[in-house]
């Protein structure tokens, strides 16, 4: 495949692409310009077999600058070119501080983000909620599909803590506990889509709050690295992000108070590393978001991936039982993990 043109003007690229990181609003939105999920439609069990849809802003044009309306590579001029064996359908990386593009791989298709979508959620919810309220647990809590920290029916559960336990272990459970605290999951999918259009994240639509698929749902390496950039810049959103660890408190009778840590091995791994995200289900595959500073320098970068699921390995709760790997539930039966 023939490589598309570098950037050949780099700092014009750079100022569209920071106005927008910036949280610039995009141009007013027709009701039905946006895309949208199909509840209805059956869930997606595969990833696209060709290359997913193309975003692009409202107007037509391409967020970023011209350069970035391409399904193949592209760099700024006298860039290296990318290591050997990347296997990503689609990736970003940019200038956390700058908002420049320093290279990309389909910044604009639109493919299933996974838990990577939880960075929304989080940076929707995060501004609007009472991180001392207290949310108690309900058994939908208990049931939801994937990955789950460990939610009980009865537990009482601070929003804080539940932000921590969305980012550090994924949980489903926990981006459903949030949000009920914010209304209901229609609101939250209202709120979190209202988020990503004044972004100017144009490829992204909630269809979820915890990143499980449905049709429709997507997220694009752009859209995921422009929201990632806007969680590093507020201290709170950074904070939870960087958390290593957290307590989920016992619940009198039902199960025992136990820890739980940070699946973003490149905190412990990659000195200067700022928080990332993971994710997985059987149609986006492996997704990740993350950030990191080297010599005075913040990059940020997302990915998609095509490839084998990676399997948690089994955690003896405090006290005694067993939780069940995230991804699976207790009778074995493969779940789509988010």
């Amino acid at each position: 495949m023939r490589r598309p043109p570098p950037l050949r003007r780099p700092a014009a690229a750079l100022l569209v692409a920071a106005t927008l990181l910036l949280g610039t609003a995009g141009p007013a939105l027709a009701e039905s310009s946006r895309p949208t999920v199909d509840p209805s439609a059956p869930t997606p069990t595969s990833p696209y077999p060709g290359p997913p849809p193309q975003g692009s802003a409202p107007d037509g044009s391409t967020v970023g600058g011209d350069a970035l309306d391409t399904r193949g590579l592209v760099t700024v001029a006298g860039a290296p070119a990318p290591p050997p064996g990347i296997d990503a359908r689609g990736w970003l990386v940019a200038d956390l501080g700058t908002g420049a593009v320093l290279g990309a791989q389909d910044p604009h298709g639109r493919y299933y983000p996974a838990s990577t979508l939880k960075t929304l959620t989080l940076l929707t919810l995060a501004p609007t909620l009472d991180h001392a309220l207290v949310v108690q647990g309900t058994t939908e809590d208990e049931a939801i599909e994937g990955s789950r920290v460990g939610l009980v029916n009865g537990g009482q559960y601070s929003v804080d803590l539940l932000f921590r336990a969305l980012v550090m272990q994924s949980g489903n459970d926990a981006a459903n506990a949030l949000a009920r605290a914010a209304g209901g999951v229609g609101p939250t999918l209202q709120a979190m889509n209202a988020t990503a259009e004044r972004l100017g994240a144009y490829d992204t639509v909630a269809g979820t709050p915890s990143g499980l698929d449905v049709a429709g749902q997507s997220s694009s390496p752009y859209d995921l690295a422009l929201i990632m950039r806007q969680l590093i810049a507020d201290p709170y959103t950074s904070g939870v992000l960087q958390t290593r660890t957290a307590d989920i408190p016992a619940v009198e009778g039902r199960a025992a108070g136990y820890q739980i840590q940070n699946q973003d091995t490149l905190l412990s791994t990659y000195p200067g590393t700022l928080g990332g995200k993971t994710g997985f289900t059987d149609a986006a595959r492996h997704t990740f978001v993350a950030a990191a500073e080297r010599g005075g320098r913040r990059r940020r970068g997302q990915r998609h991936l095509r490839g084998r699921p990676l399997h948690a390995h089994r955690r003896e709760r405090p006290g005694g039982g067993r939780r069940g790997r995230p991804g699976h539930r207790r009778d074995g039966q493969r779940r789509r993990p988010a």
